[in-house]
């Protein structure tokens, strides 16, 4: 009589790579993506899960966007054979890019880093092209997708302004499809796909709070295995903090916050966390 075990070796043998299923003692460890920075790398229990989907939301001008540079930087320095994808669906990369630069070190030569130009391109175009590259590309590495909020699925592109395409015109089930096929590959090769999403606000709570939701359809809730929602960046002087907007231009750098809003890989019981930069250094470590 076959033993679920034979039956295992099989299956491996089936795929030639003996890794579909494995004894219980030998479950593998996630791999943490650190930023490198104690006060985002303690609530997060040592970073970022690689080969896995993860979400940065939140509203315009709350750090976003140089939080996932710094992230990228970061696969860069770990993974020096690998060549990162940054797909800029909002176009504002050539601008943001020497200020990112400046910031994490993020490396934008052609064997670590290409731009992916949206210009013109659906939604749908956007995917495909990127599993194309997912799937064909033996040295993809992380990937960020800025933003989801940016998409326009095709049906909204080809037709005219006067038409009303309600619900039809969404990217929510094409982004859902993305991502459910991004989730079955991105463990085969250990990268990371890194979804930028801004919130909207979506109403009042009785107390007179603001109640944000983020849009693009519920895929973006399902499948990612971290997800970071970014409050209002506060500025630094030196090493103060909490520095009001209205003093920016005495400041010497700012601080993100950000609380942890799903986790599949740790837990959730440290609180949110943050990230400090200085205009000068880039990230600052010693007083986080």
């Amino acid at each position: 009589m076959a033993t679920l075990k034979d039956v295992a070796k099989q299956i491996n043998k089936k795929y030639k790579d003996g890794k579909v299923v494995v004894a219980g003692d030998m479950l593998p460890e996630v791999k943490k993506l650190k930023f490198g920075a104690l006060g985002a790398d303690y609530p997060l229990y040592g970073g970022l899960p690689y080969g896995s989907i993860i979400v940065f939301a939140g509203q315009y001008s709350s750090g976003k966007t140089s939080a996932a540079a710094l992230a990228m930087a970061n696969y860069q320095r770990e993974n020096p054979d690998k060549c990162c994808l940054y797909v800029d669906v909002e176009n504002t990369l050539p601008v943001q890019l020497p200020h990112l630069v400046k910031m994490t070190g993020l490396q934008t030569d052609e064997d670590h880093f290409m731009r992916y130009d949206c210009t013109g391109k659906s939604a749908e175009t956007i995917f495909e092209d990127i599993l194309d590259m997912q799937i064909g590309a033996d040295n993809i590495g992380m990937i960020i997708l800025d933003s989801a909020a940016a998409l326009v699925s095709n049906t909204d592109m080809e037709n005219d302004f006067s038409k009303d395409n309600g619900m039809r015109a969404s990217v929510a089930k094409p982004l859902g499809k993305f991502i459910r096929v991004m989730n079955q590959y991105l463990p085969r090769k250990g990268n990371i796909l890194l979804v930028i999403n801004q919130v909207r606000e979506a109403g009042k709570t009785f107390t007179g709070a603001t109640i944000y939701a983020e849009p693009a359809g519920h895929s973006l809730d399902f499948y990612p295995a971290l997800k970071v929602r970014f409050g209002t960046r506060t500025f630094v002087k030196d090493d103060k903090n909490d520095i009001t907007a209205s003093k920016a231009e005495e400041t010497t750098g700012f601080r993100l916050k950000f609380a942890i809003t799903k986790s599949k890989v740790s837990p959730m019981n440290r609180g949110g966390g943050f990230l400090t930069f200085d205009l000068e250094n880039g990230v600052d470590t010693i007083n986080d």
